[in-house]
């Protein structure tokens, strides 16, 4: 968005039910729980946040059946903003199949440092924040001391031996001096940041929604976006 980066998601390896225990990997193989993910086409292209460790063609994605609840650090927005943004969620949500429920607000908000740890912390797997950067209340490190970008997204994810990865938190922040003013600016907004929150990456097609530059002309959907939650979302499979 504008210049938007977004936060590359912590590999880090489960350690059971043994705190501080690391678990060494075993030789690579093609896990069996691997899906046939449907390639991107020149008119709907989609890309990965992240992919699995031992399987570079899968994503790490949610599990998409289970509920996951998020919550919105508010930052000062008023309700018009909020009730969009909640609507850009739903939209995803309803298209990927993948159960998001808000669970109202929060004022943790999501650090670089406690970015992966936010449902222990607020009590909710993906926080969508209203911020400014810096640090110290209603700030946040994960948006550059610049204006270039309007917001940043990630997700994080743990994952055991041969096992698959699983996202286990998620973010979206949203600079809230560059909020759009327009309902459809916002709308695309808050659904490229909740794409990537959700398991996508950037791609190169201008038109398209996780397209990293904004415009006047941007467009609020688009099919390769459509495609992309397919492919993270319920239609891959539960986690097993």
């Amino acid at each position: 968005m504008s210049g938007d980066t977004r936060a590359r998601p912590r590999r880090t390896i489960a350690a059971s039910a043994v705190a501080g225990a690391l678990l060494a990997l075993a030789i690579p193989v093609t896990p069996a729980y691997a899906t046939t993910i449907p390639p991107s086409t020149r008119h709907a292209p989609y890309s990965y946040l992240a992919t699995q460790p031992r399987n570079a063609k899968a994503p790490v994605r949610w599990d998409p059946c289970t509920v996951h609840r998020y919550k919105i650090v508010s930052g000062g927005t008023d309700a018009t903003v909020r009730a969009s943004l909640r609507a850009a969620v739903a939209r995803l949500s309803k298209a990927s199949g993948i159960p998001l429920v808000y669970a109202g607000i929060t004022s943790v908000m999501p650090r670089r440092a406690s970015a992966g740890t936010l449902p222990r912390a607020a009590g909710a797997d993906i926080v969508l924040a209203f911020a400014r950067p810096g640090s110290g209340r209603g700030r946040t490190d994960l948006l550059p001391s610049t204006n270039t970008l309007l917001g940043v997204g990630g997700a994080y994810y743990t994952w055991v031996g041969t096992k698959p990865a699983w996202f286990v938190s998620g973010y979206g922040v949203f600079d809230v001096r560059r909020v759009p003013r327009t309902a459809a600016g916002r709308t695309r907004m808050f659904e490229h940041e909740v794409g990537h929150a959700l398991g996508l990456g950037h791609v190169g097609l201008p038109s398209d929604v996780m397209y990293p530059v904004q415009s006047s002309t941007s467009v609020t959907w688009s099919t390769g976006l459509a495609h992309g939650l397919l492919a993270v979302g319920r239609p891959a499979g539960c986690r097993a």
